[in-house]
C-alpha cells in the first residue's frame, strides 16, 4: 500500500494506479473508509488554504474576476463547484472556531457546507444559534445534520 505521508502528490498518483488485486472484502472495506478519510482531510486543508488565497485575492493575479472563475479555469472543477468551495472557505474565514473544529476532525466538510448554506443571508440568526448548531453538528452525522439545517 502507498505511504501517503511522504509525498502527497506522488502518493495520490500511486493510489490511482494501485489495484485491489486479491484483497478480500474486509481489506476493500477498510480501503474505502481510509480513502474517504483522506478525502475529508484533504478537503478540509483545501478549504483552509482557499480561505487565505481568496482573502488575498490571489486569483486576480491571473486576470480572473473571481475565485470561482479562476478555479474553473485552472482546476478540474466547474464554476458551480468552485463557488461552493469558495463559499465554504469564506464561511470558515468568518468563523475560525468552526475552522479549528474542522481541522481537528471534530466536524466534517459536509457539516461546514450545511452551516454555510444556512447562514447565508441569515448571519445574525446564525450568530445567535451558532453554539447550539455547532454542538448539534458535533453530535450528528453529516446527512442528518444537513437535513436539520435545510428544514
Amino acid at each position: 500500500m502507498v505511504d501517503l505521508a511522504t509525498d502527497p502528490v506522488a502518493s495520490a498518483d500511486a493510489l490511482a494506479g494501485e489495484g485491489p488485486g486479491g484483497w478480500g472484502p474486509g481489506a476493500r472495506t477498510r480501503r474505502v473508509r481510509d480513502l474517504f478519510a483522506l478525502k475529508e482531510r484533504t478537503e478540509a486543508a483545501l478549504l483552509a488554504e482557499v480561505a487565505q488565497w481568496d482573502a488575498a485575492k490571489d486569483w486576480a493575479l491571473d486576470g480572473q474576476l473571481s475565485a470561482p472563475a479562476w478555479l474553473a479555469w485552472q482546476t478540474p472543477v466547474t464554476k458551480t463547484v468552485g463557488g461552493r468551495v469558495v463559499a465554504d472557505a469564506t464561511f470558515l474565514r468568518a468563523h475560525d472556531d468552526i475552522g479549528a473544529l474542522l481541522a481537528a476532525g471534530e466536524l466534517c466538510c459536509a457539516h461546514v457546507t450545511a452551516m454555510a448554506k444556512a447562514a447565508k443571508g441569515h448571519e445574525t440568526e446564525f450568530a445567535i444559534c451558532k453554539e447550539s448548531l455547532v454542538g448539534s453538528a458535533r453530535e450528528m452525522n453529516a446527512t442528518d445534520f444537513a437535513a436539520v439545517m435545510a428544514g
